[in-house]
C-alpha cells in the first residue's frame, strides 16, 4: 500500500557561542520548515509512520534533532 502522510517538520538545533567578554555558551534554535509530504510505500499505517519517523531519526546528531508531527495520513491506491 501506498500512504501519503502530511508532515511538519521542526529541526531542533544548538550552536557554540563566544561572548564579547569570552564566556561561552549555547543558544537553542528551532526552524520550523514548510509543511511537507511524503509518499510511503508500507504494508499498513503503523509502519508507513514508524518508516517516516525512523527516516528523520536517522538524521539526528549529537546537536540537532528533527522532530516531526504528522498532521495526515492518506491510503492511496496508484
Amino acid at each position: 500500500m501506498l500512504y501519503v502522510l502530511e508532515l511538519q517538520v521542526d529541526l531542533h538545533y544548538t550552536e557554540s557561542v563566544v561572548y564579547e567578554n569570552e564566556t561561552t555558551g549555547s543558544v537553542k534554535y528551532v526552524n520550523s520548515m514548510p509543511k511537507q509530504t511524503k509518499i510511503v510505500d508500507a504494508d499498513n499505517v503503523e509502519l508507513a509512520r514508524e518508516k517516516i519517523e525512523n527516516h528523520y531519526a536517522a538524521l539526528n546528531t549529537n546537536d540537532s534533532e528533527y522532530k516531526i508531527t504528522i498532521l495526515s495520513i492518506t491510503e492511496t491506491i496508484i
